[in-house]
């Protein structure tokens, strides 16, 4: 039986604009070329966002992250868990806050993906305060996720 991996992200290019969500369109792109593992990409766009040819399957969340960004991240993980769940042998790659509702569950399979580390990068007082509902929310996910990828870039 072939390896499983649910993507689950908050917006993928070009439905939503910004270099993670590219990032998220070129590396699902590469997985699925190596048709070695089974791809199913969950997201909150109601239309189709990769060529039928490459034998990814979507998952649509039609979801408007619109009004409080963080009450609206756990609504929808809440939805995006209810998918994880029916999945229970494949590995789940989350890209943002797109995955909290019952991570210490699902931790052990579960890749973390944070859009970046800028909130643990404040260095005013006022940006501290601004940004620790983010880094308690992505403390959380470090805690119970198996993995936490990030990069740092150079100059």
């Amino acid at each position: 039986m072939r390896k499983q991996l649910l993507f689950i992200t908050d917006g993928i290019f070009p439905h939503a604009v910004g270099g993670m969500q590219r990032h998220s369109f070129l590396l699902i792109e590469e997985l699925a070329k190596t048709n070695e593992i089974d791809l199913i990409v969950v997201h909150p766009h109601s239309k189709v966002v990769f060529r039928p040819e490459l034998g990814i399957k979507e998952i649509s969340i039609p979801f408007k992250f619109d009004g409080f960004y963080i009450k609206k991240c756990w609504e929808y993980s809440k939805l995006t868990y209810g998918i994880i769940k029916q999945y229970p042998n494949a590995i789940v790659y989350a890209q943002g806050l797109s995955v909290l509702k019952g991570l210490p569950e699902i931790g052990n399979r579960t890749i973390i993906n944070p859009h970046g580390l800028e909130p643990f990068q404040s260095l005013t007082v006022t940006d501290r305060l601004k940004t620790l509902p983010l880094r308690i929310l992505e403390k959380y996910q470090f805690k119970h996720a198996a993995k936490i990828i990030s990069h740092l870039e150079e100059n």
